[in-house]
């Protein structure tokens, strides 16, 4: 299978570990067949699975219960050749039953603790990618890619555990750093050593893509080390995905993790900043109840939201034979159907945007906020603060329809007209030089809390990086203005800051409206030339209290530069949107990208926050807009979404477009002229649309 192939597949990931072998038939084509029917074209089997069997007759880990003289995998692998599916191979790298793991000395120990998953009766224990379990790891994919020389070999849980202190890594260490594994998250010597777990764990990979490579040089290679509620480090996913690999996955898992719907449009925008083709499995279960459906149009919301951010599918997972319910698998259809119907509208799609939030990699490794060892511990897991802010400002440009893209610190920035800096507090002087020039040019810049205030190590400045282009300078740490006040029985500390007057970024409220104010705050001075539309008042003592009185500190700094415009807030409002979802914020916060862009957005809609609009490009030059309709209760069962009737689009592209067609009511939509844009007049929408509108061709 050729790379660019990989960006083609629509895939259902089959878990063996969900049959019961001893007691349960396993009728592989009837499987097989369902995902024909569904309109996928790519199967995904666990091969060796996250409890260390195998579902075939392997000679070097054991076999999974009840397998007997089956190959489970051999018989996938002919019925999918049969019907025309591509088969993708799952092996878990690391994880092994705990009755198996019969060598303590092998268990991964971040900071002295093994890494356990599962419950007690099944308990999965996590193997250090320097022992020697890593050697048998890498005979078995030897031995499956030999074997069945599968399209990709798909690896899973890759990743050489920070801190690990089992002797294997201790050993390495002395031997290359001559120090033990530190603790103190900013040191010199900490990053040091965490460079050290990066190159090692490249190391480690290398291997295992050099034994799959020379065993099939046909085989991909796609890497899930990148889960969880964000690619942590983007940079990373494409080294892995392009010099050791071929793809990398992701999990936008929306139950799993606890997140809401938008988590997938988070992690889809940054695998589109990575550029390398990007998997995401989202789940047909109901997690955590693995054999329940979700309802079909929790399904199809999933599907389609992965979909209209560019994405490869990978629905996770269909219950194993007798298969006890499918009822969910009527939304999964819907939306792969449409897509096998027209791939060329669907597969190699460019994403349309010219808002851009940044990724900050070197504030999500050494941002000293967190007070965790370095990579907090053993997941790569960034500090919350940092997460929250970013996943907030996206959500918040979402919920508003500003069509949004994300770029990392070494994206060139001339495709971009507004830039976002979610607290991206870690910032080189090479960096904030290149935003310095980006503003002056004329681009809008939109920044929070402790943006610049810095180095792309940790150390923090005595001013921003960035003053000059915020019209202010740091003075104090301002504190936490809201959160809940353990020592007032669950009640709350609320900041506000109070209007000036009527502005534009506030969207015109009134002089003296007390406006909400999150999370921490810095105590910053404005420059002459900088207006201050707001000031900080003192948080209230108990929630139920009134207001304090107004300081002398900013809330809100709006500054020209150059030929450009920056909003400064030194406060952290992508975290109050994240963490408390309160409209005033979201709609500051999109407000702010309007007001410094100066000119119309590309995009602009009467339709409800609710509903997600995605424009993206196809190679024809043909534009889809993806509309994905959330109005509905997402802490519930997804059952069925509030219809959006009367609704439209105002496109402004620079290119000419015809007429348009939807492609799920299989309708035209009416167009026209609206001054320099074009107006879509959309159709009733449900879970789904997409709105397919054509390029004019000159005529020949």
């Amino acid at each position: 299978m050729r790379p660019e192939t990989l960006q083609t597949l629509r895939a259902i990931a089959i878990e063996p570990s969900y049959f019961n072998l001893r007691r349960e038939k396993l009728d592989v084509a009837d499987i097989v067949s369902l995902v024909v029917d569904l309109g996928a074209n790519c199967v995904r089997l666990g091969a060796l699975t996250h409890t260390g069997r195998a579902y075939y007759p392997s000679k070097i880990v054991p076999r999974a219960p009840g397998l007997g003289g089956r190959d489970i995998v051999e018989e996938f692998a002919c019925e999918c050749d049969k019907r025309g599916i591509v088969l993708g191979l799952y092996s878990n790298s690391a994880f092994v039953e705990k009755r198996l793991a019969t060598h303590p000395d092998w268990y991964a120990r971040p900071y002295g603790k093994p890494v356990i998953a599962g419950e007690r009766m099944r308990q999965l224990i996590n193997q250090c990618h320097h022992s020697p379990y890593y050697d048998i790891w890498l005979d078995a994919t030897h031995e499956i890619v030999s074997r069945y020389r599968p399209a990709f070999y798909y690896i899973d849980c890759f990743q050489l555990t920070p801190g690990c202190s089992c002797r294997f890594c201790r050993e390495r260490l002395r031997r290359d750093r001559r120090y033990g594994v530190p603790r103190t998250p900013t040191s010199a010597r900490s990053q040091d050593y965490f460079r050290w777990v990066e190159q090692a764990n490249r190391a480690c990979a290398r291997r295992a893509f050099d034994v799959v490579r020379q065993t099939d040089e046909a085989t991909r290679v796609i890497w899930n080390g990148f889960w969880g509620r964000s690619a942590y480090f983007p940079e990373e996913a494409r080294f892995f995905s392009t010099a050791i690999g071929d793809a990398y996955h992701t999990e936008a898992a929306v139950r799993f993790y606890g997140e809401s719907f938008l988590h997938i449009d988070e992690q889809m925008l940054i695998a589109d900043a990575v550029g390398t083709p990007a998997f995401t499995w989202v789940e047909y279960p109901r997690m955590p109840w693995s054999h329940l459906a979700a309802p079909p149009v929790e399904a199809e919301i999933k599907a389609a939201k992965v979909f209209a951010n560019g994405a490869r599918p990978m629905m996770w997972s269909l219950p194993a034979a007798p298969l006890p319910d499918l009822r969910g698998l009527a939304g999964v259809k819907k939306v792969f159907r449409l897509a096998a119907k027209h791939p060329e509208l669907f597969d190699n799609t460019t994403l349309v945007a010219d808002t851009s939030v940044l990724f900050s990699t070197s504030t999500s490794r050494w941002y000293p906020r967190s007070g965790k060892p370095v990579a907090v511990a053993a997941n790569f897991l960034p500090p919350m603060d940092y997460r929250s802010e970013f996943a907030g400002q996206i959500e918040a440009l979402l919920r508003a329809h500003v069509p949004t893209r994300v770029v990392l610190e070494d994206t060139d920035l001339h495709d971009t007209r507004v830039l976002l800096l979610p607290n991206a507090a870690c910032m080189s002087r090479k960096h904030c030089e290149r935003v310095r020039r980006f503003v002056r040019a004329g681009g809008g810049l939109v920044t929070t809390y402790e943006t610049s205030l810095y180095d792309e190590n940790g150390k923090k400045r005595k001013d921003f990086g960035l003053a000059d282009v915020f019209g202010a300078s740091f003075a104090a740490d301002g504190g936490q203005v809201s959160f809940r006040n353990p020592s007032l029985s669950g009640g709350w500390i609320a900041g506000y800051m109070q209007l000036a007057g009527e502005s534009a970024l506030f969207e015109d409220l009134p002089r003296g409206f007390r406006f909400p104010v999150g999370g921490r705050t810095l105590h910053v001075r404005p420059r002459r030339n900088a207006e201050v539309p707001a000031q900080l008042l003192r948080p209230t003592r108990y929630y139920c209290d009134f207001p304090g009185e107004a300081t002398q500190w900013p809330g809100a700094v709006i500054h020209k530069f150059g030929r450009g415009l920056c909003v400064y807030l030194p406060w952290q409002a992508g975290r109050v949107c994240e963490d408390h979802g309160l409209r005033d914020v979201d709609r500051l916060i999109a407000a702010a990208a309007r007001f410094v862009r100066r000119k119309p957005l590309l995009l602009e809609t009467n339709l409800p926050g609710m509903v997600t609009v995605t424009c993206r490009r196809a190679l024809s030059g043909d534009v889809l807009i993806h509309l994905v309709n959330l109005s509905c209760d997402s802490k519930r069962d997804v059952i069925s979404v509030s219809p959006a009737r009367g609704a439209s689009i105002t496109l402004r592209l620079p290119d000419s477009i015809g007429g348009g067609r939807a492609l799920v009511a299989a309708k035209p939509v009416k167009t026209g002229p609206a001054g320099d844009a074009l107006k879509i007049v959309l159709p009733e929408l449900g879970p789904y649309e997409v709105i397919h509108l054509r390029k004019k061709r000159p005529r020949r």
